[in-house]
């Protein structure tokens, strides 16, 4: 039971890697940097769903008359894991939607740039 909630994790991270480093390269940023964020965030939701099995299994042995509970528990705490997780990508793919791209953001760079070159040229005088 532990390992489809680490399955549903994994295939959620690696489709939103897969988007994120899409998304990267369609805006002219470097895809691997883009598609380390869920890979990271993936591994977390993972050793925390994995502290959950773990927790979940010593309880069970501890306390046989509760293992319903704890199983509910488990359970509860896992699709809670999930959510956010998904919240958390889905938050962050759209921030990254609405990052200008890189193009137009080396544009504005330059601009601020000669602007202040300008500004000081024109002090010294």
């Amino acid at each position: 039971m532990g390992i489809g909630y680490i399955l549903v994790i994994v295939v959620a991270g690696l489709l939103a890697s897969y988007f994120f480093g899409k998304l990267a390269k369609e805006k002219g940023y470097p895809a691997a940097k883009a598609r380390r964020y869920p890979i990271l965030l993936m591994i977390a939701a993972v050793i925390v769903s994995l502290a959950f099995l773990g927790s979940a299994f010593l309880l069970g042995i501890m306390m046989e008359n509760l293992r319903n509970v704890l199983s509910m528990v488990y359970m509860l705490a896992n699709w809670f894991l999930i959510a956010v997780y998904l919240v958390v990508l889905n938050k962050a793919y759209s921030n990254m939607k609405e990052a200008p791209d890189a193009q137009k953001l080396r544009e504005r760079m330059e601009a601020l740039q000669k602007e202040r070159a300008e500004a000081g040229a024109q002090s010294e005088e």
